[in-house]
């Protein structure tokens, strides 16, 4: 798994990476790193909405800001805000 549970990247352990200078970089390797770096990227929310949540999110009891206004019609709350 690429990330860790505070949602930091952490790149696979060796022999996989890092590369070392002077030698030949073994395909299964950068291949292995590749895809790391792929889950990784697909686990990611984005900033322009190209990658959206597919769970709900803990968000550590932080507030969200500068959110749009909701349409009451179609917000739905199970639980206070």
């Amino acid at each position: 798994m690429p990330f860790d549970g505070s949602g930091n990247y952490v790149p696979p352990s060796a022999p996989t990476f890092p590369a070392i200078t002077g030698t030949a970089i073994n395909s299964t390797y950068y291949n292995s790193v590749i895809n790391d770096i792929s889950t990784a990227l697909n686990l990611s929310i984005t900033r322009d909405g190209q990658g959206k949540p597919s769970a709900a999110i803990n968000w550590n009891n932080q507030n969200l800001t500068n959110v749009a206004t909701f349409a009451a019609a179609s917000a739905s709350f199970t639980a206070p805000l």
